[in-house]
């Protein structure tokens, strides 16, 4: 089968990538103490941990869209959109991190159920925008209460300091990592977790 063409931007990705390991395994010749997070036992890596973590929070949050004839995709969308809507699609995109082809299936399944709207906007007609209905605001009446009690549960016990150092740290993760990518991370507007 022949290879597909590797776009420019995965191509610098890559890049980046190749430079970064080249700058590691340099700093371990060197005997650097802070590759040891690199070499982690598998109970403790961190993106393993976090895609496990993320799962459970996922799985529970699919279980009640189901009935709605929705997934969690949608309602990374929703949960944006019910901080602030009247926004564009690209706009929407930036603020969670989705590429604009993944965007269009799941907004027009959610347009198709009746949770959003797109209206041309009145100052400019090129413009469309994504809002919630008053159905979506039902939703986000009926799916929030839980997500935070499921929140509230995975806390639970955690000094509120600790919660914030590990905001932040997480943070600066993300951001580390897109830059191996050569992206700057945009800290959306709102609080998502609130």
């Amino acid at each position: 089968m022949p290879r597909r063409p590797t776009s420019p931007r995965l191509k610098n990705a890559r890049a980046n990538l190749e430079s970064r390991t080249k700058e590691f395994a340099t700093r371990d010749r060197q005997g650097s103490s802070d590759l040891q997070a690199i070499r982690d036992p598998l109970h403790d890596n961190i993106p393993l941990l976090l895609r496990r973590t993320s799962r459970y929070f996922r799985l529970a949050m699919q279980e009640q869209m189901r009935p709605k004839g929705l997934g969690y995709s949608h309602w990374i969308f929703l949960r944006s959109l019910w901080i602030e809507d009247e926004i564009t699609q690209r706009e929407l995109c930036k603020r969670i991190g989705s590429t604009e082809p993944a965007a269009v299936i799941a907004l027009s399944q959610l347009e198709r159920t009746g949770y959003i709207q797109r209206t041309r906007n009145k100052t400019d007609m090129r413009q469309i925008l994504l809002s919630v209905t008053p159905k979506g605001t039902q939703l986000r009446d009926e799916l929030l209460p839980f997500a935070f009690e499921l929140i509230k549960w995975g806390i639970k016990d955690i000094p509120k300091s600790e919660l914030e150092t590990f905001k932040s740290v997480l943070k600066r993760i993300e951001g580390n990592m897109a830059l191996v990518f050569g992206r700057q991370v945009e800290i959306p507007q709102g609080n998502l977790d609130d």
